[in-house]
């Protein structure tokens, strides 16, 4: 399964040169935070130029309570695969225009993203200490 979706706000721009073409620069890269408060989904995203054309990584999808993270690794191939089924279904360009968002230093992203992967690690701590 692709670890890429179509982009949503699109935005970026190609980087200078060849390699620009197949890949962005780390630097131009452009980093989101969304939610459609109606439907209480929130994402985090980033967007990039490969290939000749604009995508989207996903790293974070919330639907309500069910909070899912992007995780390096073969093991994590379930649970990413579960991220991007949801993405498709929730994130949907056709349907973005519901969505509020903002664009994020690359700094701010990485903060946001850790107080998601500690709120999920501290539910799963929790879990277990229940059991």
């Amino acid at each position: 399964m692709n670890t890429y979706a179509p982009a949503l706000v699109k935005e970026i721009k190609r980087s200078k040169g060849l390699m620009g073409f197949i890949v962005s620069n780390r630097g131009d890269a452009c980093y989101y935070y969304g939610a459609n408060a109606a439907e209480q989904v929130s994402a985090m995203w980033i967007e990039v130029y490969q290939l000749g054309k604009v995508i989207a990584y996903p790293c974070m999808l919330k639907v309500k309570d069910d909070l899912m993270l992007y995780k390096n690794g073969k093991e994590f191939a379930a649970e990413n695969n579960q991220l991007m089924t949801a993405w498709n279904v929730f994130m949907k360009p056709s349907e973005f225009s519901s969505f509020t968002y903002e664009k994020l230093s690359q700094s701010d992203f990485a903060d946001k993203l850790d107080e998601y992967k500690n709120s999920l690690n501290t539910a799963d701590t929790e879990e277990e200490i229940n059991e």
